[in-house]
Order: C-alpha cells, then sequence, then structure tokens
C-alpha cells in the first residue's frame, strides 16, 4: 500500500505517469530515456530529483540521490526499486553508485510520512538498487545484439547494486534476482 499512500501525498510534478497503463518511461535529459514495460497495477515511479533535500543542510555528498523510486505492492509486500540512470556503465558507474547508496534515507523519510498520515501500520519495503547505463563504455563497443543485458550484481559499500545495460526494460527484469 506504500505506493498508493505516496500518490497521495507526494505533489504532482514528483510522479511519473505511465504512458500507458503497463507502460512508464524514466528519462534523464541529456544522459537517457529507458522505457519500462509490464509495470503492476499498484506501482508508482517517483521522480527523486523533484522531491529536493532538506534545505537546512549544508551542499555535500550526503545531497546527492539516485533518479527514480519505483514503489510496488505484491502479494501484501512493498517493494522499492532505486534507479540511476547513466550514459555509460564503467566510466560513471562509481558515481551512480553513490548516489543510489545515498537515497535511501529518503525512502525512510516518506514511509514514515505516509505511516503517520495513513495511522497504518506499514511494513518497511524490501529494497533494491538498479543503475541502467545506455552503454557500457564511451569507446566503441561491440555489444550484445541479444537483450538481456543484465550483469551480476557488484557489493557497492553496504549495498548490493545490479547494473543493467538496455534502454527498454521489463518490469520483471529489474526485480528478478
Amino acid at each position: 500500500m506504500l505506493a498508493t499512500h505516496l500518490r497521495k501525498i507526494l505533489a504532482a510534478k514528483t510522479l511519473v505517469t505511465p504512458k500507458t497503463k503497463k507502460r512508464v518511461t524514466l528519462n534523464e535529459e541529456s544522459v537517457m530515456k529507458v522505457q519500462v514495460a509490464g509495470v503492476p497495477p499498484q506501482f508508482t515511479a517517483v521522480d527523486m530529483r523533484q522531491i529536493g533535500s532538506l534545505s537546512g543542510l549544508n551542499n555535500g555528498s550526503w545531497m546527492k540521490t539516485c533518479d527514480y523510486l519505483l514503489v510496488f505492492n505484491k502479494s501484501d509486500r512493498d517493494y522499492a526499486i532505486f534507479v540511476e540512470l547513466k550514459k555509460t556503465l564503467y566510466e560513471d558507474k562509481s558515481d551512480g553508485m553513490e548516489q543510489l547508496r545515498r537515497s535511501l534515507p529518503y525512502l525512510k523519510y516518506l514511509h514514515s510520512v505516509c505511516r503517520l498520515q495513513f495511522a497504518s501500520n506499514l511494513r518497511e519495503p524490501i529494497v533494491k538498487y538498479i543503475i541502467v547505463a545506455e552503454r557500457y563504455s564511451r569507446r566503441f563497443d561491440k555489444q550484445r545484439v541479444r537483450p538481456g543485458g543484465r550483469l551480476p550484481a557488484e557489493n557497492y559499500k553496504e549495498i548490493s547494486v545490479h547494473p543493467i545495460v538496455q534502454e527498454r526494460i521489463n518490469f520483471r527484469d529489474l526485480w528478478r534476482k
């Protein structure tokens, strides 16, 4: 139910509206655009760049966040996927992973606001971190012709990040282990 609650408390500018009932486009200007197909009915996409940050904090690395937060409900359980979009995977990976890692406090804050506002006993969502890139590197690259640009998960500090090199993704591929 976290996805439903978020739609009620967040401003319209922060929500990404699916183009069709089952497809959403995640876009970062001059970086890349990703189409996610097959999104579940209980689904909310949040543009984290529109959330902003706490105005009382000094500028610093603690202000970094990922590009999108995807929240959905399946079998009475809430799930959250942090998504960072990058043009190239290997040149931009460490910065993207750091942005993903620093996004969790925002989810915890939003989760707490929903628990208070709706007097609900929401459990903490299960969280996954994804970095999506258009290509592997800036240099000429012989990329796969077949779909399935999924790479093995990489540990970064205390999180496990799943890199994907693809511009069209099926939602179940974001969540599969």
